[in-house]
């Protein structure tokens, strides 16, 4: 029997393939958006061509995404696979993995504190210091802040914010301008409950 001797160039190619389907697990929050739909999701492993997620809600598989990997980098994408809890994604370009994780868990990027993402939501709150209560509309949330859409609050002063859905959080005003005031939680908020709380908040966005 003939035998078939493997050439140089297809060992190459094989290493080259495994190479690009290595993935990298982490568990690590990042911002994405479907159509006008911004929501958070938890990266669980990454490759070169894709990755693999939590997002406690289900996505219509076939629709576009955007995905800010970090600060300095969102690529486009498409949701090839959805269940009510997870999602696959495949990117239109293929990145390096190894240097997009790095810039992930770094806690400074391109000079600039890397800040945990900051989700959209736009939802009512109320925020309370001593006997004053002021409602409020909470304009963005992370895991370790808000801003809200009040400057009548002192920078230092104490708070405790409210917003339906998630446990009420003692904070500090760490700054105001231009009407709104910025506020640094005493306890960071669980990266799944944020997940699941910014992703159940809105309507699901429908494929393209």
């Amino acid at each position: 029997m003939a035998q078939y001797k493997v050439s140089d160039f297809e060992i190459h190619a094989v290493q080259e393939r495994r190479k690009s389907d290595r993935h990298v697990t982490v568990f690590k929050p990042i911002m994405f958006s479907v159509n006008d739909f911004p929501g958070m999701l938890l990266v669980r492993n990454i490759s070169a061509g894709g990755l693999m997620g939590h997002v406690y809600t289900r996505l219509p598989v076939g629709a576009r995404m955007l995905v800010e990997l970090h600060p300095g980098l969102s690529v486009d994408a498409q949701i090839v696979w959805a269940n009510d809890v997870d999602v696959g994604v495949e990117f239109d370009e293929p990145i390096d993995p190894e240097s997009v994780l790095e810039a992930m868990l770094s806690h400074e990027y391109d000079g600039l504190l890397h800040r945990a993402p900051r989700l959209p939501v736009g939802c009512p709150a109320r925020l309370r210091a001593d006997r004053f209560l002021d409602h409020v509309t909470a304009i963005d949330v992370s895991q370790g802040g808000a801003k809200i859409s009040t400057d009548l609050f002192k920078v230092g002063e104490d708070v405790d914010l409210t917003i339906s859905g998630l446990e009420p959080r003692r904070a500090r005003i760490v700054w105001t301008r231009h009407g709104h005031s910025g506020l640094q939680f005493f306890r960071t908020i669980d990266c799944i409950a944020l997940a699941k709380w910014a992703n159940a908040m809105k309507p699901l966005p429908q494929a393209a």
